[in-house]
Parts: structure tokens; C-alpha cells; sequence
């Protein structure tokens, strides 16, 4: 009887963790807008932000982000905008969103 207690609660583990992290994830809803060779994209963040927080995010992620040229944290709509060189947007869009706990994206 314990060995087939065990081999259940380890089945159960295994599944567990055969999941990839993050599989559950939506999928991030970007605008964004184009001119010249830059583009502002934005997006409605996935978990709250702190309004106290707002502030250090943004210098945070102007430092850790080289390819950042500006970024806008809004609290009371917990919208983050931010402007990019168009080349190598999408590969940077795509890292980006999954810091705020999104599975990829799309765009309306």
C-alpha cells in the first residue's frame, strides 16, 4: 500500500513539472505606433504595479534595457508604453512581454 502511495504522489509530481512555466500565461494585447525609425508600443500589464513602485521600474528597466530609448508606467491604468529603435523591435517586444508574465503577443 505505501509503495502504490508513492508512485501516485510522484506521478502527480511528474506532471507537474512537465509543464513548461509560463504555458498558462495569456498572451499580451500591444498597440503599437510607428514613426520613423521608431516605434512606441504599449500594453496593459499583467500583475499590479505599485504606484510607489512606478518610478523604479522605470529607471530599472532603462538600465537593464539598452535598446529602451523611453518608458511610461502609468498606475491608475497599469498601462506600459515605451519607445524602441524599429530594428530588432519584435525580438525585444517578445522578452519584454514575458517579463510581465505573458505568454507572447498580439497585436490590435
Amino acid at each position: 500500500m505505501k509503495n502504490f502511495v508513492f508512485v501516485f504522489l510522484l506521478s502527480i509530481n511528474l506532471m507537474s513539472f512537465s509543464q513548461e512555466y509560463g504555458s498558462d500565461f495569456p498572451r499580451a494585447i500591444v498597440k503599437s505606433n510607428v514613426s520613423n525609425d521608431i516605434i512606441v508600443y504599449s500594453f496593459i500589464s499583467n500583475y499590479l504595479i505599485d504606484e510607489y513602485k512606478v518610478s523604479m521600474l522605470e529607471n530599472r528597466f532603462l538600465n537593464r534595457y539598452s535598446e529602451l530609448i523611453e518608458i511610461n508606467i502609468s498606475y491608475s491604468t497599469q498601462r506600459i508604453s515605451f519607445k524602441i529603435l524599429s530594428s530588432g523591435s519584435k525580438v525585444f517586444l517578445e522578452k519584454f512581454v514575458k517579463h510581465f508574465k505573458y505568454n507572447g503577443y498580439e497585436f490590435i
